[in-house]
């Protein structure tokens, strides 16, 4: 047996059973005039910790059918022991030139057997973005299943208090209020422990059990974060720390998840990337979170916690089923936006680190709970990450009848001459879902066989692209047709799953009844998320080809790699569409995308009836295919000689 830690009031042990089974044993002394570190522990204190933890662990007991609440990620209790030991101490009468004696004293201790749920959230110093967003998930499940079964306030909730374990299973299933959900488990499963200073409520009168805080000194945090958090949920209380005020809860979290968020820039430093600059859409959903619940209204907050807000995401009400942007709030008057970035003309662009917002940036935390504990919130998670639409780097000037001209910012990066701008055309059109989209046509060639119908990244718009157009077309002999989707760019609207789809439809009868081109000399051309709409729509006609670059299963397959089928709640299931593209399909990924993994190409590959020879990258990441020579290499092969035969 070896010790492991020390608690407020006990001791823990670590040790293998006869069956060769790692526990943890927490020893916690009972009327002793001392406690095991010094802490005077009387017996209602000890008392309050053993309720609380086996009302908790009541949770994953039993039959998960006839259960209305239920959650995995407390403390596996196996145990309990009482135990008396009659100890000989050396005492000593206070007087130094008195000889010692001895005598008997009676120690009295409950012993706690429980599972050994691996290594504690302090001690694990570098996360994925995948495993945060998998960590806080599952502590955002547990407290709204805890909140609604016994009124769960944690009141200690730090890093020490959170312990991963590595799994292999998939996803862990909950139930709230008799609805059944599952989150997936990217390779750590939580267990939250340790409920020394927890209140709950047991019984049929609601009878609360807990242990006032109010003259508890925390030496040595002053001034830390931690401090704040004791600082702010003693104000809460107000003294009252028999009441169940949920808005401690709300405290921790935004806590924790200024923890991952620390953990996950040290994984980026640690492969040499800083976290203003990588191209991970998990790290923005994880800031985006910390942002939205450091900006909740303690007044808000106040009138209900995790649970509640888990309540009204799950009421169904038509508003928190709308997609809206986590990253971003974006609004289009005058083609502005409300985030600040760094412009990129790379292809897919390059994700940017959203400012602090104003108003829980777009996303009430309502919302956020049904993100991550009310079905469809995992199809909603991957919507969400998705879209991060930068702020405009252009404008539409409008001229004569339906012509408009482009005007450039510093930030679109227009690699060319003004007189080179002049063959770029721009328009607006109508999606079928009330959205005014804005278009560009380039005219890159004289004499082209095919137009590309463009569906560009994530994180840039059509001013960002303007070069990129002009090149690519210039070098493969071919006109550029692109739009900007709903919320991008000086498309009004916001960004969506369901509005992808109506613009790149808007787009596709813009370009052949604008420009009287014919299906069969169209090429649908999609990158990142642009081939999710380029997929949908290749679906339904029949065109020249099918360029996907960088191409996703789906929106749950990307947020979480275990995931082996398409859900009812999954987002951008271009997996299932694939097989129904009749038109002959190039599909191009990087072996090292961060971002969306290799994986996703090679299957989407294996699933297209009329797949030509693939071009995967060797080396190449999510943002820089374009780079390498084998790139236009490999499109003008495809164009001239494989579209030939």
């Amino acid at each position: 047996m070896s010790k492991v830690g020390v608690g407020s009031y006990s001791e823990v042990y670590s040790a293998i059973n006869d069956n060769r089974e790692k526990l943890v044993y927490k020893i916690i002394p009972v009327e002793n005039k001392s406690g095991t570190n010094k802490i005077s522990q009387k017996s209602k204190s000890a008392l309050s910790d053993l309720i609380i933890t086996k009302t908790l662990n009541s949770l994953r007991s039993g039959s998960f059918e006839q259960a209305s609440h239920y959650c995995e990620n407390f403390t596996n209790l196996r145990g309990l022991n009482y135990v008396t030991s009659e100890v000989d101490r050396l005492q000593c009468d206070g007087n130094a030139q008195k000889e010692n004696y001895r005598r008997k004293s009676s120690y009295k201790y409950l012993i706690c057997e429980m599972a050994d749920d691996g290594i504690t959230l302090h001690n694990k110093k570098s996360l994925t973005p995948k495993e945060g967003i998998a960590i806080c998930a599952q502590i955002l499940a547990a407290f709204s299943v805890a909140e609604s079964a016994v009124q769960f306030e944690h009141r200690d909730f730090h890093t020490n208090n959170i312990l991963l374990t590595l799994t292999e299973t998939p996803s862990l299933k909950y139930k709230l209020n008799n609805h059944t959900f599952e989150i997936p488990v990217y390779k750590w499963k939580v267990t939250i422990i340790d409920f020394t200073f927890s209140r709950l409520t047991v019984g049929k009168e609601d009878t609360p059990i807990y242990t006032d805080l109010q003259k508890l000194k925390i030496s040595g945090l002053k001034n830390s974060s931690l401090f704040r958090v004791y600082d702010l949920q003693r104000k809460a209380l107000k003294g009252n720390w028999d009441h169940y005020n949920p808005k401690t809860n709300i405290y921790w979290v935004e806590f924790v998840v200024k923890e991952v968020l620390k953990r996950v820039d040290n994984y980026w430093s640690s492969v040499g990337v800083h976290s203003k600059c990588i191209t991970s859409d998990f790290y923005q959903m994880l800031q985006s979170w910390k942002d939205t619940i450091s900006g909740v209204d303690a007044r808000s907050a106040a009138t209900g916690g995790v649970e509640s807000m888990s309540k009204k995401a799950s009421s169904g009400s038509e508003e928190n089923s709308k997609p809206a942007s986590v990253a971003t709030t974006t609004t289009n008057s005058n083609c502005s936006s409300s985030t600040t970035s760094n412009s990129s003309n790379q292809i897919g662009g390059t994700t940017r680190s959203p400012e602090p917002p104003k108003k829980m940036n777009g996303l009430s935390l309502s919302e956020l709970c049904c993100l991550f504990c009310c079905p469809p919130c995992p199809g909603r998670i991957a919507a969400k990450l998705a879209f991060l639409p930068p702020e405009a780097t252009y404008t539409l000037i409008p001229g004569d009848a339906s012509n408009h001209s482009l005007s450039l910012t510093d930030r679109a990066e227009w690699q060319y001459s003004q007189r080179d701008l002049e063959m770029i055309e721009v328009f607006y059109t109508r999606t079928s879902r009330g959205n005014r989209i804005a278009c560009m046509y380039v005219r890159a060639s004289s004499n082209p066989r095919f137009t590309v119908l463009f569906s560009h990244g994530n994180a840039v718009d059509l001013g960002q692209m303007s070069s990129f157009y002009l090149g690519l077309g210039t070098r493969i002999n071919c006109n550029i047709f692109s739009y900007d989707y709903s919320g991008y760019g000086c498309s009004t609207g916001k960004p969506s799953e369901k509005n992808l789809y109506a613009d790149i439809d808007s787009a596709w009868h813009a370009l052949r009844s604008r420009y009287g081109i014919s299906p069969e000399h169209i090429i649908l051309y999609g990158q990142s998320i642009g081939t999710v709409p380029t997929v949908d729509l290749a679906s339904r006609f029949e065109v020249g080809a099918v360029i996907l670059h960088s191409p996703l299963m789906s929106g749950m397959r990307v947020a979480f790699p275990n995931t082996k089928r398409t859900w009812f709640f999954d987002a951008f299931p271009s997996i299932d569409k694939v097989p129904k593209v009749t038109s002959p399909v190039l599909v191009i990924h990087g072996t090292e995308d961060e971002v969306i993994d290799f994986s996703h190409g090679l299957a989407i590959y294996e699933r297209c009836p009329k797949a030509v020879e693939p071009l995967w990258v060797e080396g190449a990441g999510h943002n820089d295919v374009e780079l390498y020579g084998v790139y236009l290499d490999r499109l003008k092969q495809f164009i001239t000689v494989d579209l030939a035969n």
